[in-house]
């Protein structure tokens, strides 16, 4: 049996003292399944390809971190200070990671990679050379989400074909991945019932909160803009990340609503950790509020939307198949129309809940699930 996973993907820990390239909510997800093969018996080394993202003309060595069940490799890198060194950093990291891998995976080694067609091709050597399988953890296409060329498109479906086994981010995602006969696995996100850290704020408010991208895609703005269809009772915070022209629409779009409205609403930057998960549950309700045309609903699941259940909140979400055929569609108030009207009526139509329980299900469940995936391929 295989008690040894290398999980490969952008990953570091967010106290991290030194800035490097990754994504939070892929960190979450990651840290939440390496924490799932922790408890079923398996070993995970972790290799990141996560440059450093520091302003300076400086080397960084490679790092070796032991926290919380995880063994990170993190690659050599040099500060980002001019597009020459970007570059030079994408060479000297897959030239780091092809040659770890090289050495340290073996034939009955199981390898879970987080989907990149940044190192796709070292995954590629890795299988033919190795022989060992490969689960590959699917968040998303990326011809969903990007304008592809069609031989890069092409290339992505044959880096899916070409793998042993999947983790799936939606159930509608296994029928378009089109991978008859392979194990899978699906999981929306993290099932980590987060332990109470703070009453709900009781002031007199309903607490709303929008946390996550500043995309537009993604309906940071058209949560703001609900705020001008809510009534004092409410108090809307607006938290998380984006570009500087992101921010700035979203910023200009906040200042905007609070003219036309009774309601508070409040920016509150980006949060994270424990800061992040004390101040969701300070809330009484989180919105997804995504473009519900954007080609990516199909195959990716809202985190956040885990996240808001996770720490008690009731969540309003834009009606979409890939959350509505989840197994938390039923705790899940929809509303059909990407208007801040719409939104506004949505949020006023909830019954505070906590569905943390649910949660706890679908965290036995996905334990039950990944063990038998991994099992399959040993």
């Amino acid at each position: 049996m295989c008690k040894r996973i290398v999980y490969i993907g952008f990953f570091d820990f967010y106290d991290s003292s030194i800035q490097r390239m990754y994504w939070t909510s892929a960190t979450n997800k990651m840290q939440y399944i390496i924490n799932v093969l922790n408890r079923v018996g398996y070993k995970v080394d972790l290799l990141s390809f996560s440059g450093v993202t520091e302003k300076s003309m400086k080397y960084y060595k490679p790092e070796i971190k032991k926290k919380d069940g995880i063994n990170l490799f993190l690659p050599p890198s040099i500060g980002e200070i001019y597009s020459l060194t970007r570059r030079f950093n994408h060479v000297f990291i897959w030239l780091y990671g092809l040659f770890w891998m090289l050495r340290n995976v073996a034939s009955d080694d199981v390898v879970i990679a987080y989907h990149s067609l940044a190192y796709a091709w070292l995954l590629q050597i890795i299988q033919k050379v190795k022989r060992c399988k490969v689960i590959l953890e699917l968040e998303e296409m990326y011809q969903d989400v990007y304008n592809l060329s069609k031989i890069r498109a092409r290339h992505e479906l044959e880096i899916i074909d070409k793998a042993d086994g999947y983790i799936f981010a939606t159930d509608l995602f296994v029928e378009k991945a089109k991978t008859p006969n392979k194990p899978y696995a699906v999981i929306y996100g993290t099932y980590q019932v987060e332990t109470q850290r703070h009453e709900k704020v009781e002031d007199g408010f309903i607490h709303v909160v929008y946390a996550g991208t500043f995309d537009p895609r993604k309906g940071g703005v058209a949560a703001a803009a609900a705020a001008a269809f809510l009534d004092g009772r409410y108090h809307l915070h607006i938290l998380g990340f984006g570009s500087p022209e992101d921010e700035k629409n979203l910023l200009a779009e906040i200042e905007k609503t609070k003219k036309r409205t009774d309601a508070k609403i409040t920016y509150e930057g980006l949060l994270k950790g424990n800061q992040y998960i004390e101040f969701l549950q300070k809330c009484h309700i989180g919105l997804c509020t995504q473009n519900p045309d954007a080609a990516f609903n199909m195959t990716s699941f809202p985190s956040k939307i885990l996240s808001y259940l996770s720490n008690g909140l009731t969540v309003v979400s834009i009606d979409i198949k890939a959350v509505k055929k989840s197994g938390v569609g039923h705790c899940i108030y929809y509303y059909k129309e990407q208007t801040p009207e719409k939104i506004a009526e949505a949020i006023k139509s909830v019954t505070i809940k906590d569905s943390r329980p649910k949660i706890a299900e679908l965290d036995i469940k996905f334990e039950s699930d990944l063990d038998s995936l991994i099992s399959c391929l040993e």
